[in-house]
């Protein structure tokens, strides 16, 4: 179906429609409207296969397509979603679509990503399917949801944890495609935060107290030691995304490096997470610097020796002072 401005064609609900791609390589669930007592509207809950909740960022919690609509058939659920897990982003527009036609602004949005779109479940808005691998998302800079534009998404490392629904109704019918830049002309033109909304917060970081290799013996030697040394060889912790990851290694650098981006970046270099995606370009810094930048940013608490020694901290150092004795100098 063509992707232009024309009358939308509201299918009965088909699966099939979904792209071969997306039902081959997507991680998919069920879910329920379930009513809480505090809330007026009930919630989109997810669930595994097996009849349990679901945790909506595991990917392991999540099955393939023909397991799960096979599951949905037998009843019991009010339809199927997909986990956001990499290199899969959605774009929602909502409130775009009157009298079947799409308005103005989501007929923008669409023929900018160019790729599978599908009607959202009350139809008066559309799900945007692009493949966008290693995007950085800078929620410093951009809204995740912006209320204004009616535009919200749904990205890998979004700390709203959603799933995404799925119907299956169509209207452009595409396959998912690569749509990186395409995504920063939609975060620039919808998603861009005020200048108020930017400016950064003061973060009390005192700047780094260690050299690199007191920074590797200190972390590799504290309770999360374990997570530290599996992230430092490049292990990514299991239902986690590489840039899950990113950000976990990133955040124990931070508390150890007093917030000093310049030593946390040397240290992940050395890691066994660095990889080119580090140093791509993206909304005018990198992957890793704005990666970097979040860590700093979330980080409540930096170390700070209760005596700073410089035995401790910069060894070479101070074992050539520990020769000097002053009483032999003859400047004393």
């Amino acid at each position: 179906m063509d992707k232009k401005n024309e009358k939308l064609n509201v299918e009965v609900f088909d699966y099939s429609t979904i792209p071969k791609s997306m039902q081959e390589h997507g991680r998919f669930c069920l879910w329920k409207l379930v009513m809480k007592l505090d809330k007026i509207k009930p919630d989109k809950i997810p669930y595994q296969l097996n009849g349990k909740r679901a945790n909506a960022t595991n990917s392991q919690h999540y099955s393939s397509f023909e397991e799960t609509v096979e599951t949905f058939a037998s009843g019991g659920y009010a339809d199927i979603g997909i986990g956001c897990f990499e290199p899969l982003r959605l774009v929602y527009v909502d409130d775009c679509v009157v009298n079947r036609k799409l308005d103005e602004r989501g007929q923008d949005i669409v023929d900018t990503l160019d790729s599978y779109t599908e009607f959202s479940p009350s139809e008066n808005g559309i799900h945007i399917f692009i493949l966008a691998d290693g995007f950085a998302y800078d929620s410093e800079r951009y809204y995740i949801n912006n209320r204004n534009t009616h535009v919200e998404v749904y990205a890998p490392d979004d700390v709203t944890g959603k799933f995404l629904t799925l119907t299956g109704k169509a209207i452009y019918d595409a396959d998912i495609c690569e749509r990186n830049s395409e995504l920063q002309v939609v975060l620039d033109k919808y998603m861009k935060r005020s200048d108020a909304d930017t400016a950064s917060p003061i973060v009390d970081a005192p700047s780094s107290f260690l050299s690199d290799e007191s920074v590797y013996t200190k972390a590799s030697k504290s309770k999360p030691a374990e997570k530290f040394n599996a992230l430092l060889n490049g292990k990514i912790p299991e239902g986690k995304s590489s840039s899950e990851a990113d950000m976990a290694l990133a955040e124990i650098l931070d508390f150890w490096c007093g917030g000093n981006t310049e030593q946390m970046d040397r240290l992940f270099r050395r890691s066994g997470l660095m990889r080119d995606k580090w140093d791509r370009i993206q909304s005018g810094s990198t992957y890793g610097m704005i990666t970097l930048t979040k860590a700093v940013k979330k980080c409540t608490a930096f170390y700070s020796p209760m005596i700073a020694t410089a035995g401790e901290d910069f060894n070479s150092i101070f074992s050539k002072l520990t020769e000097f004795n002053l009483l032999e100098n003859r400047r004393y």
